[in-house]
């Protein structure tokens, strides 16, 4: 089994990251195989709305003039596509094809500002790559899992736009559904070590990742 974990906090020992390090180390204990990708230290741009990863052309409105134009059409949209291949070769692209043969992807956020990190965002964003493909008929389908961290102590007020968050990625991206967590009350480095309901939760999460 192999289960890829995404770290979207660009602080790199706060609660999310930490969160995500334990069932990483949970899901190695089970002999899973395991990959942690921090986004803050990655190198990957948003998503351009090319539409390259739907199309087999590779004429785009890119402005940045990095795209080699190989072949040129008068029609900027086609129906058929690359089949969930991103134009852009960066960090991202290769994150995508280690998500080929990957059956568990673990998200870890905190909230700013009321939403998901500028980070975690982006990746989202750039999961537009596998939308409306064959990606998860041709590789088997992955179980998503969500784990939020937030200073807040009211697990309620971000509620409805983490299950909207969730989701909207499930049925977007047609992910196996899998457990989302929120942490409450981790505005301090370290918060979630000595919370035993939060290191169950989050143990917990790791236990479902299997598919079923």
């Amino acid at each position: 089994m192999k289960i890829i974990g995404v770290n979207a906090s660009p602080r790199m020992h706060g609660n999310s990251k930490l969160a995500l390090k334990e069932v990483m180390l949970v899901a190695e204990s089970k002999d899973a195989e395991v990959e942690v990708y921090d986004l803050n230290l990655m190198n990957f741009g948003p998503c351009h709305a090319c539409n390259y990863c739907k199309r087999k052309d590779q004429e785009t409105f890119i402005g940045t003039g990095s795209i080699d134009k190989t072949k040129k059409s008068n029609s900027w949209m086609l129906d058929e596509g690359h089949e969930g291949i991103c134009v852009q070769d960066d960090d991202m692209a290769k994150l995508l094809r280690s998500m080929e043969d990957a059956d568990a992807l673990v998200l870890s956020t905190p909230i700013y500002f009321g939403q998901m990190t500028a980070q975690a965002k982006t990746f989202l964003d750039r999961l537009y790559a596998i939308y409306d493909s064959n990606f998860m008929e041709r590789n088997g389908g992955i179980k998503f899992s969500l784990i939020i961290s937030q200073g807040v102590v009211n697990e309620e007020v971000f509620k409805e736009y983490i299950t909207y968050m969730m989701n909207n990625m499930i049925t977007m991206l047609k992910f196996e559904k899998g457990d989302c967590v929120i942490l409450t009350d981790n505005n301090k480095p370290n918060a979630i070590a000595d919370k035993e309901e939060q290191q169950k939760a989050i143990d917990q999460l790791a236990e479902n990742l299997k598919k079923q």
